[in-house]
């Protein structure tokens, strides 16, 4: 088996089960990159962290913990990291994790050396060495901390890694079976190619193959639905019979939405215009009779609204008259009659039929006709 991953300088370099070449025997603990142990004693239990708990049950420990009863290390984006503790002693270790730079601690699960689940306490009294792995990508902290101590000095080594945990027995390799730590061998397939796998790839070809083939491909005559196609528009309405700009036949046929030449307005297609934007405005100074709107006033002449601009609190009245039809009040006026001098608009919309638009003011009252006048 072969793997490729970095050696303690960062360099990228080829690995083997047996060997990187012939010089060191393959590990997934190296170093990370200017990344150094951190190797402690404890010699004290620790009375002052406490634990709490957040809205997802999370353990979150608090405090800092007392002078000798504790050993961390500061981590550089190590993947994972071996902890061995040993020595003279009697008591129990917990093991616990920082991402913020060891400001707030949670437990840290560790792996026991040759064991499958995990843990995160230790409590021992035989006076012997443990081993334990743990993956600790985007930790920044991880520190050994004991909490009852009976008697006895505790030696904490950490030790950072970039590669994956160790820990597992040694298996056999063979194909098509799962694959676990510790292999040394690797048996060589003796299978014959797959013969799904071979007819999927030589599909593949003539997929390719075929497509290339009906890329410059003229299609023949028939009545089949080949899918979306485009048109090459290089004539308008030539060969392709395709008509752009041109003029519709006749016919009562339903062609969608279409625009209509309003060059003439009201004339041969009878679309009028409402549009304010489109028309004009005729100032009324006060006292005025039977002011027509525009330049002459004709039939058909459009009046969107009249603006009316009183002068005092006590303006005269405003009217309209179709050519030279009745008068139609559209403000009375009148003492009090406004609280206020501003303009105000009265809203119209409507057509002449019997000659221009006219507009009459009475006293201290102003107005502007709006509308389409000739």
């Amino acid at each position: 088996m072969s793997f490729v991953g970095k050696d303690a300088t960062g360099v990228n370099r080829n690995f083997s089960a047996e060997g990187d070449g012939g010089s060191a025997p393959f590990t997934p603990h190296r170093l990370a990159k200017n990344q150094l142990p951190a190797a402690g004693s404890i010699t004290a239990a620790d009375a002052t962290v406490t634990s709490g708990s957040n809205s997802d049950s999370q353990v979150i420990l608090l405090g800092t913990p007392d002078a000798g009863s504790s050993v961390s290390l500061a981590l550089y984006g190590s993947a994972s990291v071996a902890i061995q503790v040993g020595g003279t002693w009697n008591g129990t270790v917990v093991f616990e994790k920082s991402s913020d730079g060891g400001t707030t601690w949670f437990p840290l699960a560790v792996k026991p050396d040759g064991a499958t689940g995990t843990v995160t306490s230790l409590t021992a009294s035989d006076n012997k060495a443990y081993l334990f792995f743990a993956p600790v990508g985007g930790v920044t902290n991880v520190r050994v901390r004991c909490t009852a101590r009976t008697s006895g000095t505790l030696a904490v080594v950490i030790q950072p890694g970039d590669g994956g945990l160790g820990g597992g027995g040694a298996v056999t390799v063979a194909d098509g079976a799962n694959v676990a730590l510790g292999t040394t061998t690797d048996t060589p397939s003796t299978a014959v190619e797959d013969a799904t796998a071979r007819t999927g790839i030589s599909l593949l070809k003539g997929i390719k193959n075929y497509v290339r083939t009906i890329s410059g491909m003229v299609l023949s005559a028939g009545t089949a639905i080949i899918g979306k196609v485009g048109i090459d528009q290089t004539t308008p309405g030539t060969t392709n019979g395709v008509q752009v700009n041109a003029a519709l036949p006749a016919g009562t046929n339903v062609i969608g939405r279409v625009a209509i030449d309003q060059t003439t307005p009201g004339t041969t297609n009878k679309v009028y215009i409402t549009d304010l934007n489109a028309g004009s405005y005729e100032t009324v100074a006060a006292s005025q009779a039977d002011q027509a709107m525009g330049a002459t006033g004709a039939t058909g002449d459009y009046l969107a609204g009249v603006l009316v601009i009183p002068g005092t609190t006590s303006p005269g009245a405003v009217s309209i008259k179709d050519g030279s039809g009745s008068a139609i009040t559209i403000f009375t006026g009148g003492t009090d009659s406004v609280g206020g001098l501003v303009p105000f608009f009265v809203p119209l919309g409507i057509k002449s039929t019997a000659g221009a638009w006219k507009v009459t003011t009475g006293a201290n009252v102003t107005a502007i006709g709006v509308g389409n006048f000739t």
